[in-house]
């Protein structure tokens, strides 16, 4: 069984990533008026808790996650190695600043080098004995045979 998220409904609107050129100061600061007022103003959608019970399937799986970073867009060796886990559960809790957001509980996370990525491990947030992903970007989740 395989999840593709590409376009994740629990991502927070924020300023865009420019990829190419540096805008100029006064487009800067318009995309950052609107993305602080779409932030203020957003909320889980109906699409964002369908995305959870498209999650749920892999709970008490071997999973293999692949996180996406902009810069694999143009350089796909150059992004987060893959993470072997354990998917626990699937979860919602507020933030420090009042968002509600989505976590995968992973247990033994691994990190599963590749030839010239990062290791993300560091980015999980730790919640006792297990470790949690946020669910705020682009992922592929893969179902491993134990």
């Amino acid at each position: 069984m395989n999840l593709t998220i590409s376009s994740n409904p629990w991502k927070l609107p924020d300023v865009p990533i420019y990829l190419e050129g540096r805008p100029s100061n006064k487009k800067l600061e318009r995309d950052r008026r609107e993305s602080a007022a779409a932030r203020a103003a957003w909320s889980p959608s109906r699409e964002a808790f369908e995305l959870l019970d498209q999650l749920r399937p892999f709970v008490g799986s071997k999973v293999l996650i692949q996180c996406w970073d902009p810069i694999m867009f143009l350089l796909e060796e150059e992004g987060p190695y893959p993470i072997r886990a354990t998917c626990m559960n699937v979860i919602t809790r507020k933030d420090d600043a009042g968002f509600l957001r989505a976590y995968l509980v992973l247990q033994d996370p691994k990190s599963v080098p590749t030839r010239d990525g990062y290791d993300s491990i560091a980015s999980l947030a730790s919640d006792g004995e297990y470790f949690l992903l946020g669910i705020d970007s682009s992922i592929r989740l893969s179902r491993r045979s134990t």
